[in-house]
């Protein structure tokens, strides 16, 4: 019986995977040359196959729009307007009377006419044509004939919702009656409007507009006066004609050297205000402030006076007066380099919406350390009674300490 040698066959192998790897690099060559010679791109299969051309595709619903012809069809109602006629009631018929309907996914709203306090026959008139979104006009008596103004280029800037601006009460929307004056023969319409109706933080504007050349003009309006002064806004006249209105506001947007020691917006606390503007002319002026008393107030003047030094002001803000060395003891004198601190009041059920009056609040300084202050009413304002170190329970049940 013959034997091969081990040698022998190691040598085989080794010569067979050598003429192997010969063949691979000659293949791989031969690819690579063919590609790089060839004048066609090379394409790859798509992973997924697209979809047949005859799928359906979705369809959406034309955009509202508004309509073209409203003022013209309002002139024309104006036109036929009958001596004694009740304004507000004929172009409220008009309205009623259009073939024009909202599109089928915006909820139906009919226009509304409101009649002005003053003694010129006028209306204002607000017709909606999508969502929170209007054309709006002023129409009014002048001499025998009346006349129709479209109002949305008049008032593009300041991104009315709703002319005039509405009050809820009892259950009902109500439109705040506009009021017309004569100034020693120049008309004055002052109107109190609504912003952001459809939004998360409606609230009410003020606009002042005079009549020139027999065009409404806007004069003065508010959301320029109230930027950097006062937020979440609602405004009523005060007293007889156009003199004075009253403001009813929050710090929310304010600037003032307060405005960044705590964090002051929507969902935190925030300090109120009432405002009186009194008419100089064509504008309003401030003429006073005067801030709403209440627990979360206390809490930031208490902070603010702590860090100027002011000894007199933090004692008239505490029951005892040892609950000064107790803040400082605590490290609430805050760095004027801080961020603003965080801070949240709750009545004991952990309901977190204003007003806020003597709700207990904690405060949480940068480095997650936490104080909840305690208040008693006194008089006319909300004394702290006690400051205590914690861990915020963060449970929703109040503010309240672990």
């Amino acid at each position: 019986m013959s034997r091969v040698s081990q040698p022998s066959t190691m040598r085989s192998k080794r010569a067979m995977i050598a003429r192997l790897a010969l063949v691979v690099l000659a293949v791989s060559l031969l690819a690579f040359v063919a590609c790089e010679d060839s004048p066609q791109e090379i394409t790859f299969s798509p992973t997924e196959v697209p979809p047949p051309t005859d799928t359906p595709q979705p369809t959406y619903p034309p955009p509202p729009t508004p309509r073209a012809d409203l003022e013209s069809r309002l002139e024309e109602c104006a036109g036929v307007m009958e001596d004694g006629a009740d304004p507000a009631g004929t172009f409220r018929q008009c309205i009623e009377d259009l073939p024009y309907q909202l599109p089928s996914y915006v909820k139906s709203v009919s226009g509304r006419v409101t009649r002005a306090d003053g003694t010129v026959p006028l209306v204002l008139i607000d017709m909606p044509w999508g969502i929170c979104q209007s054309q709006t006009f002023v129409a009014w008596q002048q001499g025998d004939a009346w006349q129709v103004q479209s109002t949305d280029t008049t008032l593009r800037d300041l991104l009315v919702t709703s002319w005039p601006g509405q009050s809820f009460d009892s259950g009902t929307w109500t439109s705040l009656p506009p009021r017309l004056i004569d100034d020693a023969g120049q008309l004055y319409l002052g109107v109190i409007i609504g912003h952001a109706d459809c939004g998360s933080g409606p609230h009410q504007g003020y606009v002042l507009l005079s009549l020139r050349e027999g065009s409404w003009t806007v004069a003065w309006n508010a959301k320029a006066a109230f930027a950097g002064l006062i937020g979440q806004t609602g405004v009523a006249f005060s007293g007889e004609g156009l003199d004075t209105i009253a403001v009813r506001g929050t710090s929310y947007g304010r600037s003032d050297a307060k405005s960044s020691i705590l964090t002051e917006h929507k969902l935190a606390p925030v300090r109120s205000f009432d405002q009186s503007w009194v008419r100089q002319g064509d504008a309003y002026v401030l003429a006073r402030e005067r801030i709403r008393a209440s627990g979360s107030n206390t809490l930031l003047e208490f902070i603010y006076r702590l860090g100027l030094g002011d000894d007199a002001g933090v004692l008239a803000l505490v029951t005892d007066p040892p609950l000064v060395a107790t803040a400082r003891t605590l490290g609430l004198l805050r760095d004027p380099e801080d961020v603003a601190w965080a801070w949240y009041c709750t009545d004991e059920e952990g309901r977190a919406l204003g007003p806020f009056v003597g709700w207990p609040c904690i405060l949480q300084r940068p480095d997650g350390s936490a104080f909840r202050f305690t208040f008693v009413e006194s008089g006319a304002n909300w004394l702290i009674a006690a400051i205590d170190s914690c861990t915020p329970a963060n449970d929703g049940l109040g503010a309240r300490c672990l």
